[in-house]
């Protein structure tokens, strides 16, 4: 006995459904697990600086989420965090705290001018600690709001501090799209450069692959057509090898 081809289709589709259900619902339920086991532990550290530790851990994993009502589950943690380390005056964890407000309200909420305070806030108590990785992010997250706002000077100048501090591929590959916006064209293929020799090491694909457009563009702009189409065409490659 034979099958219509659309029945046959309908009932792949279905399988394929259930299919993607019963991963959905396994990942959820391990997310669950993970949660759950934290807030253990939260528990369990109540007063001391691994509680604090653990609520930054929390909101850093709902800040991964692509869904928006998950990912503002992050403001629950950090305001718990917040609370946590000014009770016992944990300075690193009130500077990571502040921090990740201040790149929450930017990079989800895209609202530049409560995002400003935190980061400084947080940049000035990595400063105190002496912390080079904290000093380089919290400079780099404020070089990009002084790009978005087109103050690429501002942006060069938080970006080389965020470099200064620590090597940061992505303060790094920022400060060469700031050089774009300035027509340094010379500065930001040297920068380009760098950053994808580091993001080679990190293994970060999608990184590499907007370096090679960003160089692709900029090789046109100057007149290098054979590097434009070399760097262009290895973007559409890494297109292709994800299709």
């Amino acid at each position: 006995m034979s099958f219509p081809r659309v029945t046959i289709l309908v009932y792949r589709l279905i399988i394929l459904q259930l299919a993607l259900l019963i991963v959905t619902a396994t990942t959820y339920a391990d997310d669950y697990e993970y949660v759950d086991s934290i807030l253990e532990l939260t528990q369990l550290s109540t007063g001391t600086p691994k509680q604090v530790d653990l609520y930054n851990e929390l909101a850093a994993f709902y800040y991964e989420y692509n869904n928006k009502i998950k990912k503002d589950s992050t403001l629950v943690y950090l305001q718990m965090a917040l609370e946590a380390a000014e009770k016992i005056d944990y300075k690193k964890g009130l500077a990571e705290t502040n921090y990740s407000f201040g790149k929450y309200y930017l990079g989800v909420s895209g609202n530049l001018p409560k995002a400003t305070p935190y980061l400084l806030k947080g940049l000035d108590l990595f400063l105190k600690l002496e912390e080079k990785n904290g000093i380089s992010k919290s400079y780099m997250q404020l070089g990009l709001i002084s790009y978005l706002l087109h103050y690429y000077e501002g942006a060069v100048e938080k970006l080389l501090l965020s470099l200064e501090a620590d090597n940061n591929p992505t303060s790094q590959y920022l400060l060469a799209i700031t050089y774009s916006g300035l027509d340094s064209s010379d500065l930001a293929k040297e920068s380009f450069y760098k950053s994808i020799t580091d993001f080679k090491k990190l293994q970060k694909s999608n990184s590499l692959n907007d370096c090679y457009m960003w160089l692709g563009r900029l090789h046109l702009k100057t007149g290098q057509l054979d590097s434009s189409f070399y760097y262009l065409n290895k973007s559409i490659e890494f297109a292709k090898s994800k299709n």
